[in-house]
């Protein structure tokens, strides 16, 4: 059987405005970085744990300096971080558009013994619009590898 032409269709209207479906991965280097953020270009982990493909040796945002701010603007109605949750992971605070700063702890009951990619929505009701997301390292290491975006 052979296929023919792709024909393109409508899209139905999507049933929950709130869900993901414009949904986007967002590179690291869109992220403002302030002083205590590196953009660390080829990130392993220092202690040699075992590793998930697409996760070591590539560009990650990363801090371990308490207190450092890094600002992402975005425009949507989520965001979300995507990072590499190891043994060390550490806590990230962050506020958006100036609003009172939250806490997300970025460990997992799998981060003892890998960095294992893992998603945080840190906000999924937020009104359409333009946003800035700051995120302020707590403790232990933050490690991003992309942030998300509806």
């Amino acid at each position: 059987m052979v296929a023919g032409p792709a024909i393109p269709h409508a899209l139905p209207a999507p049933l929950d405005e709130k869900s993901y479906f414009r949904g986007r991965l967002a590179v690291i280097r869109e992220v403002e970085r302030g002083a205590g953020w590196q953009n660390d270009p080829d990130w392993s982990p220092k202690d040699k744990a075992a590793t998930r493909k697409g996760f070591v040796r590539v560009p990650m945002l990363v801090s371990e300096e308490p207190g450092a701010v890094a600002r992402f603007a975005f425009e949507g109605t989520a965001v979300g971080i995507f990072v590499a949750a190891g043994p060390d992971a550490g806590t990230l605070e962050f506020s958006i558009d100036d609003g009172p700063f939250r806490s997300q702890s970025l460990s997992t009951n799998w981060s003892a013994t890998l960095p294992i990619p893992w998603a945080y929505v840190l906000d999924a009701d937020l009104p359409p619009g333009k946003h800035i997301l700051a995120m302020r390292a707590a403790k232990g290491a933050i490690r991003i590898a992309y942030m998300l975006v509806n």
